[in-house]
């Protein structure tokens, strides 16, 4: 009812409040998903650099959150994927149990 227009934009608005708060992270995590806003839309895929990606991806499981463990290709990465239906304080909560995780 809402229209794809604004779904696209408020998913793209989440992913990028998401992708700034991971690269808050700074030398904890890679980000492999393309920094330019035009190649990403609603998923984000990061590497913890000092914590192997499948204990990373268990204790984001323990403390509620879906997300996705990417083996495939050996990318070796946790995957997050925002929907319109996810709010601001959520992603905050995902990156506040990441910086705990990863610290």
């Amino acid at each position: 009812q809402i229209g794809k227009p604004k779904v696209e934009s408020r998913i793209r608005e989440l992913n990028q409040y998401l992708f700034e708060g991971l690269s808050e992270l700074g030398s904890r995590i890679e980000i492999l998903t393309p920094e330019e806003k035009e190649g990403r839309i609603s998923v984000i895929s990061f590497r913890p650099k000092n914590m192997d990606y499948n204990a990373c991806g268990a204790e984001l499981g323990k403390a509620g959150f879906r997300i996705r463990l990417v083996h495939e290709g050996k990318v070796n990465a946790v995957r997050v994927s925002t929907h319109i239906y996810n709010t601001k304080t959520e992603l905050d909560a995902i990156l506040v149990e990441l910086k705990r995780i990863l610290a």
